[in-house]
């Protein structure tokens, strides 16, 4: 009766503790440059194209997991810089969207509206959408809509700094 009580509690606390295996957690940055043309139009917006090449296996490869056991991937943060004019400041825009380009139509995944930051860093407020989808293919098709301040006499060159967290289920392996 000991024995069978013993296996038991064996057995109950390799099946709680497997769960701590369950989703694993872990981030990975992408990073990724766009120009922004120049806008001498007061409140005029810009839609610009990007493309982050997501190196999927890569990023499971090194955690440790598969792509097929994915499953989450959201972004933590997004940090955009100003790289060129040198001295440029976010105070020449009013706002900036970025969504990811579905099939589906656009997603809105980080926004930064009534910017009125002299720094040529900016924080960007980030929204709770699944990238699992668009971060498993080859690449990810993301497009940034700037609207201006005041007249954006010069180029800008963004660089997008973008965490993301993700979650992978281990236990699916076995």
């Amino acid at each position: 009766m000991k024995n069978k009580a013993a296996i038991v509690m064996v057995l109950v606390t390799m099946l709680f503790g497997c769960n701590k295996l369950k989703h694993i957690p872990f981030e990975y940055s992408y990073h990724t440059s766009v120009n922004v043309p120049a806008a001498p139009v007061v409140g005029a917006t810009v839609t610009v194209p990007l493309t982050v090449k997501t190196n999927i296996d890569s990023v499971m490869e090194a955690n440790h997991t598969k792509p097929d056991l994915l499953q989450s991937a959201k972004l933590k943060t997004l940090t955009l810089s100003i790289t060129a004019p040198p001295g440029q400041t976010f105070e020449v825009l009013k706002g900036i969207s970025v969504y990811v380009v579905t099939d589906q139509g656009d997603m809105l995944i980080a926004q930064k509206q009534n910017i009125s930051s002299s720094a040529s860093s900016l924080d960007m407020d980030v929204e709770n959408v699944e990238l699992k989808p668009y971060l498993v293919a080859e690449n990810m098709n993301l497009k940034a809509t700037v609207t201006t301040a005041n007249g954006m006499t010069r180029e800008m060159t963004l660089y997008f700094d973008m965490r993301v967290h993700f979650e992978a289920n281990l236990l699916a392996a076995f």
